[in-house]
């Protein structure tokens, strides 16, 4: 069975459209927001019976918006499609003025803060033999990176491109989030589809912190990863994580092998696990806290399809899920690891 060999991904800069990124463009300083003065509100901008605002940083604006109640004004707020994506951070901070708190204008949302809700970093890694022309050629690198910076009001699932044509071939990624029921806490969700919608690559965890996705392609000789950063507001009450409890399911998931992995918390862990599996190899990687970061998870699974793998992360206590589907060859896996302490 063919061996896929990891290629490390150096994260590189790629200078983005003005619109794209959180600040509404790179340059000049950014400068005030553009508003309508007038309000029977405090703070409230009203012109001609209406609540209004226009933002514009570097050449990057909203727009005029017009709402006929402070409760529409402050969901267009924090609607990123509605703002063309535009100054990001000033809108965020006309909310919490404005929308939450001493504004006493709609209930504060205890996962919003004055920066972005969520950030996510795709790099694409060209790994086949170049010429130097080839390695020369500025519209054609080894390598791409593409940012989003993601603005979320916590209380409705949302779904945001953040991988398209910036990086043809690399396959198209979505990073959805999904609000907190009472059942449930807030989760983050990574979804990378390749080839003709061929192959698709899920991972999801919970919010409040990093999550990610590397797909490696053999055939193609092409590394994805994608990285979503989610504040760290949603997380939940640390569990006891000494001992993990891991489900694999495969093929109509009819049927379901289950495993039990204790860990001692200070040492890093790797171990294979579900062997005998139909095509894959899968790893664990436990490692423990350090500097700060909480303990993480890893799970490694290659020799999928025969000529890719992938490779998941996240926290120990915020559990990890991952899935792999292939049309071309019906295969159909689910993975998840999760402390087994309820």
């Amino acid at each position: 069975m063919k061996k896929v060999i990891g290629v490390s991904l150096t994260l590189l800069t790629l200078t983005l459209a003005a619109c794209g990124n959180k600040s509404g463009g790179n340059g000049a300083p950014a400068p005030g927001a553009v508003v309508t003065p007038n309000s029977n509100l405090p703070g409230v901008p009203m012109t001609n019976g209406r609540y209004s605002y226009e933002f514009s940083v570097n050449g990057c604006s909203t727009g005029k918006k017009e709402f006929t109640s402070v409760q529409a004004y402050c969901q267009g707020l924090l609607d990123d499609a509605l703002n063309n994506n535009c100054a990001r951070d000033l809108r965020a901070s006309a909310y919490n003025r404005l929308c939450v708190g001493g504004g006493n204008v709609v209930t504060a949302n205890p996962g919003m803060n004055s920066m972005n809700t969520a950030r996510c970093v795709v790099n694409g890694s060209d790994n086949k033999d170049r010429t130097l022309l080839q390695n020369l050629n500025p519209f054609n690198p080894r390598r791409r990176q593409v940012i989003r910076d993601i603005f979320w009001d916590g209380r409705n699932d949302r779904s945001y491109d953040v991988l398209g044509t910036l990086i043809a071939g690399y396959g198209k990624a979505k990073f959805t989030m999904q609000a907190a029921t009472r059942e449930l806490p807030a989760a983050g969700v990574i979804g990378l589809v390749q080839g003709d919608g061929d192959d698709s690559f899920l991972v999801s965890s919970r919010l409040g912190s990093q999550i990610s996705l590397t797909v490696q392609n053999d055939s193609e000789r092409k590394e994805t990863q994608v990285v979503c950063m989610s504040d760290s507001t949603f997380k939940r009450p640390k569990r006891d994580l000494r001992q993990l409890r891991c489900v694999y399911k495969e093929h109509g998931m009819r049927n379901s092998r289950e495993e039990t992995i204790a860990w001692d918390l200070r040492s890093a862990s790797e171990q294979q696990i579900f062997e005998k599996t139909a095509s894959e190899t899968i790893v664990l990687r436990l490692k423990p806290a350090t500097a700060g970061q909480d303990e993480r998870i890893e799970l490694d699974l290659r020799d999928l399809d025969y000529d890719k793998s992938m490779t998941a992360e996240s926290t120990v206590n915020e559990g990890l899920e991952v899935r792999f589907n292939s049309r071309s060859s019906g295969t159909n896996t689910v993975l998840s690891c999760a402390p087994a302490s309820k």
